[in-house]
């Protein structure tokens, strides 16, 4: 019974790293608009913000900055990287489409139990 002390209705709990946490809160308030357009942000507020140590952060920017959410800019921090019309229509089709898919799915689902 002891082996099973990990598991939770058949998946396993995973805890996230402290890197982790920081690249998913820092992009979750890139996505929900919390950070300014141009604003110059330095790794040491959001680490205070955070409550999470420097190492971890800067992982979590690097990793943002080469997926194109943010830009690093030496000696001054980070600038949250706007997003221009193109990308806003790309995000746009490709939430259409995948919404439409879902919808699809979830018809399909409800006409089984018909």
């Amino acid at each position: 019974m002891e082996e099973n002390k990990d598991i939770l209705l058949g998946k396993f709990i995973k805890t996230l790293s402290y890197k982790e946490q920081a690249y998913n809160l820092i992009k979750d308030a890139i996505l929900f608009n919390k950070f300014r357009i141009g604003a110059i942000y330095s790794q040491e507020s959001i680490c205070n913000e955070l409550g999470i140590s420097r190492t971890p952060v800067r992982e979590a920017l690097i990793e943002l900055q080469k997926e194109g959410y943010i830009t690093i800019i030496r000696g001054r921090g980070i600038e949250v990287t706007p997003v221009t019309e193109e990308d806003a229509k790309d995000i746009l089709e490709v939430r259409i489409f995948y919404e439409k898919i879902m919808l699809f799915l979830r018809l399909k689902e409800l006409m089984m139990k018909i």
